[in-house]
């Protein structure tokens, strides 16, 4: 795993200003010399960047994402568990966790840090852009931000709306935790 600090201020849809911020993420492949060989892969909520851990079978020369051909990039949401900054990140106005107190973020947030990470490795078309679950909802809110940017869009196990009964769901698992 990498971990680009980006030193900048990063403001949040909701108006919450972190400092800076850490992203964490893999690469798989080489970028090529046009810099659009790009294959991004977001990742599900209890994922981490690793994509050859929870896609077994999937990254590597001659796989379906074929690092032989393309360049693949997964990195961690925002907030999330695995390297970004998060929760379990110190609150650079105490040096303390987040926990709890970490805003709130929206796809919009997770899209715009993964841009900085994008431009930080100096891609300029993204091939494909895939996800499951929560990746597949991020891989949809990147590809109507940017449609310039994406040339195919794969969403798996996603949707573009929320059933009353999955937001309950996902509001019972994020009081759990």
């Amino acid at each position: 795993m990498e971990r680009l600090l980006y030193d900048q201020p990063f403001v949040t849809e909701t108006g919450f200003i972190f400092p800076a911020i850490e992203i964490a993420y893999n690469t798989y492949g080489r970028l090529n010399r046009s810099a659009d060989n790009v294959i991004w892969v977001c990742h599900a909520f209890t994922a981490d960047s690793d994509v050859q851990t929870w896609w077994p079978g999937m990254t590597g020369p001659g796989l379906l994402f074929d690092t032989d051909k393309y360049f693949v990039v997964c990195a961690n949401i925002l907030g999330s568990c695995y390297g970004t900054t998060g929760p379990a990140s110190a609150d650079p106005a105490t040096g303390r966790p987040w926990l709890r107190e970490f805003p709130l973020i929206t796809f919009r947030d997770v899209v715009n840090v993964h841009e900085i990470l994008r431009k930080y490795l100096g891609i300029k078309r993204i091939h494909i852009i895939t996800g499951a679950s929560i990746g597949g909802s991020q891989a949809m809110e990147y590809a109507i931000m940017f449609p310039d940017l994406i040339e195919q869009l794969i969403v798996l196990e996603s949707s573009v709306r929320q059933t009353p009964w999955a937001l309950a769901f996902n509001e019972s698992m994020r009081l759990a935790m």
